[in-house]
């Protein structure tokens, strides 16, 4: 073999190789700093840490405070310490219905704008019966004990009203899922909107909260309202006090207002996605449910909704598995969400890639 062969030989041998680690390292680069997350039920994900399905998991009230006290997760961040005053759930209409039926839909507002300002009251005094009452009924919806209740009532606040706080929210909201691709900008203008500002303003209908003190009780059902909701999520407690008949002096406010409530989904539905898809189908009128989802299914798949009232801000967490002691600790972990269209979703998200993460879904 002359010195030409062996030299070319020697050089093909080298790319080889170089090639070999090339690919090597990228794909080392690709795998590393990566978190994975995966779909899974907030009352679901406390069993799934402890299996070590999960390593951890982002979730509403009361299933964050569960995890917690019992020891089979630690918080890592409270929804309040990454976004303070954050938007989460509202009520939301269709806007048929509410072209068909205004009367119901202003009566239903009413309904929880009472069940709120009962909630505030039974607040203010954590030694009155109305407080242990409120406990009482958190615990029963949720099939989580008083404690869990108490605790996740320390994180979260409850409103009624459409404060700039939460409109501007809105807007964060809204360009963080078109930042995160979730949303194509294009939308926006899709369904008729100017820009961001201008969608959100068109998006809320403050006039059902308008001389809203002057809707009164009545005597008769005036009409039947399918109302969905959200599983064992005390975010939405106004529901659950609404039904309350000892609350209402002997009936539900609902009925107290005239309001047949027809439950579309007994039970509740496991995440705001379920709801806008209930919405779409035409299988509910009203509905609490989180506003990261009424956002994106109304510009993505033009969900015909719109907002009515406020229900909650914060009450959230991201919660890890106890072995988990630092940020170095997430590469490579998974965690479980309620889904891409929630707020839980969209704050897991934002806070891991802040932190230098790239996030996958497992």
């Amino acid at each position: 073999m002359n010195f030409k062969t062996i030299l070319a030989a020697v050089i093909v041998a080298v790319i080889v190789i170089a090639g070999i680690a090339g690919a090597y390292w990228l794909t080392q680069e690709e795998e590393g700093n990566v978190v994975y997350w995966t779909p899974i039920a907030p009352n679901l994900q406390k069993a799934a840490v402890a299996s070590g399905d999960v390593d951890g998991g982002v979730a509403w009230e009361p299933y964050c405070s569960d995890g917690f006290l019992d020891g089979t997760t630690n918080v890592w961040k409270w929804s309040d310490e990454l976004w303070p005053g954050h938007p989460c759930c509202i009520v939301a209409v269709d806007n048929q219905f509410a072209v068909d039926h205004p009367d119901l839909v202003k009566r239903v507002v009413k309904v929880h704008v009472e069940a709120n300002r009962w909630i505030a009251e039974a607040l203010s005094n954590t030694s009155s019966a109305n407080y242990t009452m409120l406990l009482e009924m958190g615990a029963d919806f949720s099939n989580r004990n008083t404690t869990v209740i108490a605790s996740s009532l320390e994180h979260l606040k409850f409103q009624y009203e459409f404060d700039q706080e939460f409109r501007d929210g809105l807007e964060v909201i809204t360009e963080k899922y078109i930042e995160q691709g979730l949303v194509a900008e294009s939308k926006i203008q899709d369904r008729g909107y100017s820009n961001i500002s201008d969608f959100v303003a068109s998006f809320i209908n403050p006039a059902w909260l308008v001389d809203i003190d002057d809707v009164q009780p009545s005597e008769t059902i005036l009409g039947q309202v399918r109302l969905a909701y959200l599983t064992g999520d005390v975010h939405q407690l106004a529901r659950v006090v609404a039904m309350n008949i000892t609350v209402g002096g002997g009936e539900n406010l609902f009925v107290k207002y005239g309001i047949g409530i027809i439950d579309p989904n007994p039970g509740g539905y496991g995440n705001g996605g379920a709801i806008m898809t209930a919405f779409a189908g035409g299988q509910c009128d009203i509905g609490y449910l989180g506003s990261p989802p009424a956002i994106l299914q109304h510009l993505n798949a033009g969900v015909d909704i719109s907002l009515a009232s406020v229900v909650n801000t914060e009450g959230s967490a991201i919660f890890v598995n106890p072995s988990i002691t630092s940020i170095d600790d997430f590469e490579g972990k998974t965690f479980a969400t309620p889904g891409v269209s929630s707020i839980q979703h969209l704050i897991l998200l934002d806070y891991l890639t802040s932190q230098g993460f790239k996030v996958k879904q497992a």
